[in-house]
């Protein structure tokens, strides 16, 4: 976020020379997907004997430990084998939005299979109440760091917690990337190179006409769209399933959403981010995706939520999918054990029959959020009203108040989800911004009704 402040990269040391007073970064691990051939049942059994015994380490500690539990196969794994290696009652905890989604029944059946000591926390209204907190605590502007409450809750019970993170990206979760992934392989042995080439070459003038003269509405066109021009380009193919908040084009954002002042500044292409991942011609493109999911978007996104959400509550982290010696196996395993006939987790549920109850292996996924659309007309379109609409990103010219004035003042659509989406991405930049610009210094984390008055 800032200039001249860099993270280290994951499975990177630095050395800091006292003589020289030079630092040095070395890389000494990495990730390398390897598959290897082997029948079906070797992998069953080696899967669960490995996480078993990280799920085994990670328990470890002189201090009460919890886990963190939806009631989908990832945690309740850990649960699982948390239950059959500790000695003390396992204590579980899960968080919802009291909302159709929310999986509360799924994780107390869990915690009744397994005789835990289980805590809930519902969060109906007010959920951006404490987001100055929040960013203040990670120090950047994000819109899902709602884990704070439950890390808080969790703190006053247990000063350790494992949970599930890395299982959809080990074991491929999210079910639509690699339906896409085999969609797109298939049209392209099916479109001819010439056609390929004029719908490269015409859709892109295309796309810039209807962003231009289009409603809001037209997202999901321009998205077909895009699809369609680059059929052959793995990374603008991952970036339109990369993750559920949408990845514009430049000419969108220049278009519809970029002020003046942020159009000045040479910013960095996210898909040059992401092209080393889709380098290997040997890989397939499921393969290319999980790769591109776990070293990106599972490390910058969800793994940087839960550390910051726990440590802002003194609450330790901890991760059994995340083992050295699992990660390294699970990626000797075939893209064709993970993924199968339009399921994910093939192997691991597999791994986990006998185990996890019927209920829990049958699952579909849901994942751990609010609805958007709900979270939007309780009250982010209020607060987005109050601070977002005439905010310091408006007036330094860095946003276009016109594209914020249209999504609020416009009735209530399922089809505007990815606008709600950026909406409240928006608001959590202006509290940043707030916060860590125009204020000069960076002071105790504030409530949103104190930030107005900034």
């Amino acid at each position: 976020m800032f200039k001249g402040i860099k993270k280290l990269l994951p499975g990177h040391y630095l050395l800091y020379k006292l003589s020289s007073k030079n630092m040095e970064v070395s890389k000494y691990w990495e990730v390398k997907v390897s598959p290897e051939e082997h029948t079906e049942s070797f992998f069953v059994k080696k899967l669960r004997e490995i996480l078993k015994e990280s799920v085994k380490r990670h328990l470890i500690s002189d201090v009460p430990v919890g886990i963190y539990l939806s009631g989908g196969i990832d945690s309740s794994s850990i649960v699982a084998f948390a239950s059959q290696v500790s000695e003390e009652p396992v204590k579980t905890f899960t968080m919802g939005f009291n909302e159709p989604s929310d999986e509360l029944r799924d994780a107390k059946q869990v915690s009744e299979f397994f005789e835990t000591e289980h805590y809930e926390l519902v969060i109906d209204s007010d959920l951006m109440k404490d987001y100055p907190a929040m960013i203040w605590y990670a120090d950047t502007p994000k819109r899902n760091l709602y884990p704070y409450y439950i890390a808080k809750v969790v703190r006053k019970h247990v000063k350790v917690v494992l949970g599930g993170l890395g299982g959809d990206e080990l074991f491929a979760g999210y079910e639509w990337k690699y339906q896409f992934a085999e969609d797109t392989t298939e049209e392209r042995s099916k479109i001819p190179n010439n056609l390929k080439f004029s719908l490269r070459k015409e859709i892109p003038e295309f796309i810039k006409y209807v962003t231009r003269y289009g409603s809001l509405h037209e997202i999901d066109l321009i998205h077909n769209l895009r699809r369609a021009a680059y059929i052959d380009n793995d990374v603008k193919q991952y970036l339109l399933i990369m993750s559920l908040d949408e990845v514009y084009e430049n000419n969108y954002l220049k278009e519809k959403i970029y002020g003046e002042e942020i159009q000045k500044i040479k910013l960095p292409q996210l898909e040059d981010i992401f092209k080393p991942f889709f380098e290997d011609n040997n890989l397939n493109l499921i393969d290319k995706i999980l790769l591109a999911d776990f070293k990106i978007k599972m490390v910058d996104d969800f793994l940087f939520v839960e550390d910051s959400m726990s440590s802002a509550n003194s609450l330790e982290s901890r991760v059994p999918f995340l083992d050295k010696e699992l990660v390294e196996f699970v990626f000797t395993i075939p893209s064709r054990f993970k993924y199968r006939e339009g399921r994910g987790k093939y192997i691991f549920k597999k791994a986990m029959q006998g185990i996890l109850p019927k209920e829990v292996i049958k699952k579909e996924k849901q994942g751990f959020s609010s609805d958007v659309v709900i979270r939007f007309e309780r009250e982010i379109r209020e607060i987005a009203k109050q601070i977002l609409m005439n905010g310091y990103l408006v007036k330094d010219n860095l946003i276009k108040g016109g594209y914020i004035e249209n999504i609020l003042n416009y009735r209530t659509s399922r089809s505007l989800t990815k606008h709600y989406i950026t909406v409240w991405n928006l608001l959590t930049l202006e509290i940043w911004y707030r916060m860590y610009i125009k204020q000069g210094k960076i002071p105790k984390p504030l409530t949103l009704n104190k930030l107005e008055a900034i």
